[in-house]
Parts: C-alpha cells; sequence; structure tokens
C-alpha cells in the first residue's frame, strides 16, 4: 500500500516490480490479477464500476468476490459466497451435498439471495464472512455463541460435523510431460510460461509432449544438434485436480561445451527472461553441430587453452580490482531516510534477508546484469561476493518461493531512472555519473 496507495500508481508499475514487493506471500496469480485489473480500470477512465457484473469483467474477481466489493464500497443489495458463508448457509439449512458441487452451489446462491435484508447491506455482509471465520468455523464450531443457534438444522440435529459435506473422493487423472534441461556456459535456459495453466506466467524448463524426441525438439526449436541423450530421473508432482510426471532428458555433449547463445534459441536475453543457474550436480550441456567432439589427440591443446584461460583469469582479477577497474557507489530513491548503510545492512539486503527499511517501508531492488562491469565491481567490492554467488542466492530463493529476484534492469540510465521513480528502491551505479535526484548512500 505504501509503493501503491492508488490504481494509478499501480496500474503504471512494471509487472516484477508488483511480483517483487508480493514476494513471500504465494500464489502470484493474484498480484499479477490485482496489477492487470488496475490497468483496466485506468484504461477505461480511472473510474472503479460499481455494479457487480462490471466488477466481475474485471481480472481475477468473480461473482462472490464482485458482490463483496460492491455490497461492502458502494451498499449494493448483493448476495455473496465464499467457503465461509457457504458453511454457515449449508449448516443452517441442513442442505446436503458438496458445496463445489453444481446443484448444491445453485441451491445456496438461491438460499443466499433469499437471506438479503432491506437495509445494513455492509454490516450484514461483513457479519456473515465473520459469523464463518469466526464462529462456525470448519471444525469446532462455536454453536454455543452462534446468534442463529436455535434453527440451525446442523446444530439441532448434531450434524455440524458431516455439513457442509467433504469434496467427494476420485481417482487424479495423471499426465505426462519432458522439460528439458539446456545448459549454455553455466546459465541454464528457462522460458516463461503460458499466463493459463500450472505455474501461469511463471519461469521454468522448456516444455514439450512425453513422446516427443528431445533431440529432434532441440534441433528445430532451439537449432542446435545433441551428441548424446541422458535422460534423468522422473519426478511426479501432485496438484489439486490432476498429478503430473516429469521426464527430464538432458542434451550431454561427448566433449567439449558448445559456446552457444541463448539469443540464437528465440529466448530473450534481457531482464528477467534469462535466469542464470549454477548446475547442482552433472546435467546436460548442449553441442552445437559447428563443434566436433573432444579426442584424445585434443588434449595437448586443451592443456593450453585451459593454461591460458587461467592466465587470463589472473590478470582479469589484477585488473578488476585496481584503480582502473569500474567502481560502483550505492544509490537510494530520495525517500529513503538516512545517509549511510552499513555493509551488513547492505549484504543482507542483496542476499534477500533484509526486505523492509528500518522505518518499515518495502524495498525494491534493482540490478545491473551479471555481466556489466559495475555490478561486477559492486558485488565484489560492496558485498563481498562474486556475481554468480549473487546469482544463486537468488535463484534458490525465488524458487523455493520464499522472496523473489531482484529486478534486473538493462543498463545505469535505468537503473537511475528506476531507483528515481521507486519508493524504497536501491540500486548501484558508476561513481562518475549524475545522480540528480538520487540519494547516494555512504558505506560504513
Amino acid at each position: 500500500m505504501a509503493r501503491f496507495p492508488d490504481l494509478p500508481s499501480l496500474a503504471a508499475a512494471h509487472e516484477d516490480e508488483v511480483l517483487a514487493l508480493w514476494s513471500g506471500l504465494g500464489y502470484y496469480s493474484r498480484a499479477r490479477n490485482l496489477h492487470a485489473a488496475a490497468r483496466a480500470v485506468v484504461a477505461q477512465g480511472g473510474n472503479f464500476p460499481a455494479s457487480p457484473g462490471a466488477i466481475a469483467q474485471l481480472p481475477g474477481i468473480g461473482r462472490s468476490t464482485a458482490a463483496a466489493i460492491a455490497a461492502l464500497a458502494f451498499g449494493q443489495p448483493c448476495a455473496i459466497l465464499d467457503g465461509n458463508v457457504k458453511r454457515v448457509l449449508a449448516r443452517h439449512a441442513g442442505i446436503a451435498g458438496w458445496p463445489g458441487s453444481k446443484k448444491t452451489e445453485t441451491a445456496l446462491w438461491q438460499l443466499a439471495e433469499s437471506h438479503l435484508p432491506h437495509t445494513a447491506i455492509e454490516a450484514y455482509t461483513q457479519g456473515m464472512m465473520d459469523l464463518g471465520a469466526l464462529v462456525c468455523t470448519r471444525s469446532q464450531p462455536s454453536c454455543a455463541a452462534c446468534p442463529v443457534n436455535a434453527d440451525c438444522i446442523a446444530h439441532t440435529q448434531h450434524r455440524t460435523a458431516e455439513l457442509p459435506m467433504p469434496r467427494p473422493k476420485k481417482t487424479l487423472p495423471e499426465k505426462q510431460v519432458q522439460m528439458l534441461l539446456l545448459l549454455d556456459r553455466g546459465e541454464l535456459m528457462l522460458e516463461k510460461r503460458p499466463s493459463r495453466g500450472i505455474w501461469g506466467g511463471l519461469w521454468s524448463l522448456p516444455e514439450l509432449a512425453f513422446d516427443a524426441d528431445p533431440a529432434i525438439h532441440c534441433r528445430n526449436r532451439f537449432g542446435f544438434t545433441a551428441l548424446t541423450q541422458q535422460v534423468l530421473p522422473q519426478l511426479s508432482h501432485s496438484f489439486t485436480h490432476f498429478k503430473l510426471h516429469i521426464r527430464r532428458p538432458g542434451m550431454v555433449a561427448a566433449g567439449r561445451r558448445a559456446r552457444c547463445s541463448l539469443a540464437r534459441t528465440g529466448a530473450q536475453t534481457g531482464g528477467a527472461t534469462r535466469l542464470r543457474l549454477k548446475a547442482a550436480c552433472r546435467l546436460c550441456a548442449l553441442h552445437s553441430s559447428c563443434y566436433k567432439p573432444a579426442t584424445q589427440q585434443d588434449e595437448p591443446l586443451r592443456s593450453v587453452i585451459r593454461a591460458r584461460f587461467f592466465l587470463w583469469r589472473f590478470l582479469a582479477s589484477i585488473i578488476l580490482f585496481s584503480p582502473f577497474a569500474a567502481s560502483a557507489g550505492i544509490i537510494v530513491h530520495p525517500g529513503v531516510e538516512g545517509r549511510s548503510i552499513s555493509t551488513v545492512s547492505l549484504r543482507n539486503i542483496y542476499t534477500l534477508r533484509q526486505t523492509l527499511w528500518p522505518n518499515r517501508q518495502p524495498i525494491v531492488i534493482f540490478v545491473l546484469p551479471d555481466d556489466h562491469p559495475v555490478h561486477e565491481a559492486f558485488a565484489k567490492e560492496k558485498l563481498g561476493l562474486y556475481p554468480y554467488r549473487l546469482r544463486q542466492t537468488w535463484d534458490r530463493l525465488s524458487f523455493s518461493g520464499m522472496a523473489s529476484a531482484p529486478v534486473e534492469v538493462k543498463d545505469e540510465n535505468e537503473m537511475r531512472a528506476r531507483v528515481r521513480a521507486t519508493p524504497g528502491a536501491i540500486g548501484y551505479t558508476s561513481k562518475d555519473t549524475g545522480h540528480d535526484g538520487i540519494k547516494i548512500l555512504r558505506l560504513e
């Protein structure tokens, strides 16, 4: 609420920022629906609709939620039927059947509408929700404290444990898919899933049909030829409505790994569309058709290449920490309190351990791409971490649902613009660049 106090501010935000602030709450589709609904309202003139029918047209809002908004915000005489109200009505009227079935739900809607009062709609609506949430609970309801226990069928017939009836048990259907593990120079490629369906709008491994040939799919979709193929152990995951079996074929090179570019695969490489992961085990590698497998005759050449690589890495580290290396200064939104920050706090922020400023304002983290020289300098000089270690931390926490990775920007100009415009934002930029409208923090 501090970052988006009204619909226009939420509508103008980037989805990555909305998801970052939603971090840790789960059900990320709700954040996307809030964002989409705000944009829809702003696009229609900025006036939130008052009728339940119009409200229900907004993304993520169904019949009951629309009725609750219309009743509580606009005093409209609308019946609601959320889970708590369903339980109250089913017990009070003794309605058998699972409330999720069409027949039972229709009966409950008719009952809810018949109980609507002519006045005090807001108080009645809130009271019904509170009655189900606090008194007529799912287990061990407080029937003695219920104001309508005298004519409650479930109470008088001792059927509160029976009503409402549970969902009928049924065998979960099973689905099978394959997910490819495509590795490019230590970076695992992820694709954004469709907005609808499981993991809607989130990032996952490239998916293909269970009976499809991974090598052919890899060649046709991404333009690579795998020399060998390794099938990793199958995973199974149960959802509410089905069970999913995932087979994970790995594209493995018999020798030297191909220098493939994710840009060639058709995947976007900017912002959050490219997530870098260090494989926790020997997963897979890609081999382009323009590379041949390494042989024993190649071993002397490989030794020379390896020696030159370590020499280059040593020289690069000297250059990076020399006075001529890129340097980074810490910048924050002007509204952030204080003029300095401790090394411990800075590291806690960028490892996602600290999510609020001292005044309880949410922290919004912006970062440059991993291979940007200013990002490398910032990670090593200010945080004492290599960029790939930092990326590992972000990926681990974001994939576990404990946090969202920082918002990645393409360059320093965008970094300054986003930090300047985002309350609670923190970022970094070259010390020799301008900082108009941005506060610079001193590192203690």
